[in-house]
């Protein structure tokens, strides 16, 4: 019999799970820029966080429990975290679009999972879009506008046991039983197992004191201003 990989925490109670893994969970990172502690496109955006702006983050894997982590939780990675927004489907059992610590460089605790109620089957899909399940979407605002590039990176939940932030349930077989009316069905026998997370590099998000545009008009003014004084 085929076996079906299909998405949920793994840590589901009742469900055989496998202590040791060796595949790996990839992380998908992509932002863009919004108007500060707002989810409003900036009009002309150039891939820098500028004065005024800030940066919607969104994640995207299988599943589970994360902590995305900017700059090692240096204060460069410090600011304001608005709109938050956690798992979207099939995660929709305990979800949470984390809390913010470590004033604004850490945003802990995003994630989600499904519950299978025994004789349940799982949903196998990868929710909306091609690149997975949407772990989290959030604004990050920066407190200092400082030149600079900030990093960050995502890794297994601090909040659940060391290496059970990702997990997958695997459909190994089916099996059949009645329902209230006494008709037979079939569900899926599940077994979890934890994987580890391929954060990559992180995502990096340049961030600059003021638009180019401005800088521009201030040296121009600065060169006319010299002209009359000539």
């Amino acid at each position: 019999m085929n076996t079906r990989a299909t998405l949920a925490l793994a840590a589901v109670a009742g469900l055989p799970l496998a202590t040791q893994a060796q595949e790996i969970m990839q992380v998908t990172y992509g932002w863009t820029e919004v108007l500060a502690n707002t989810v409003t496109p900036v009009g002309s955006p150039n891939s820098v966080v500028d004065e005024g702006e800030g940066a919607r983050i969104r994640l995207w894997a299988g599943a589970l429990v994360w902590d995305l982590i900017g700059d090692a939780n240096a204060a460069t990675a410090q600011g304001a975290w608005s709109t938050l927004l956690g798992p979207g489907l099939p995660l929709t059992s305990g979800t949470s679009p984390g809390t913010v610590q470590n004033s604004g460089s850490e945003l802990r605790g995003f994630g989600g999972s499904q519950f299978i109620i025994p004789g349940g089957t799982a949903v196998g899909t990868n929710g909306v879009g091609t690149n997975g399940v949407q772990m989290m979407r959030s604004v990050w605002t920066p407190n200092s506008y400082s030149n600079r590039t900030v990093n960050f990176l995502a890794r297994l939940s601090s909040l659940v046991p060391t290496g059970q932030g990702a997990g997958i349930l695997l459909a190994y077989g089916a099996s059949t039983a009645l329902d209230p009316n006494g008709d037979p069905y079939t569900y899926d026998l599940l077994a979890g197992k934890f994987l580890a997370l391929g954060a990559g590099s992180g995502l990096n998000i340049p961030v600059a004191p003021a638009p180019s545009s401005l800088a521009l008009l201030g040296l121009g003014a600065l060169v006319a201003g010299g002209r009359r004084r000539s």
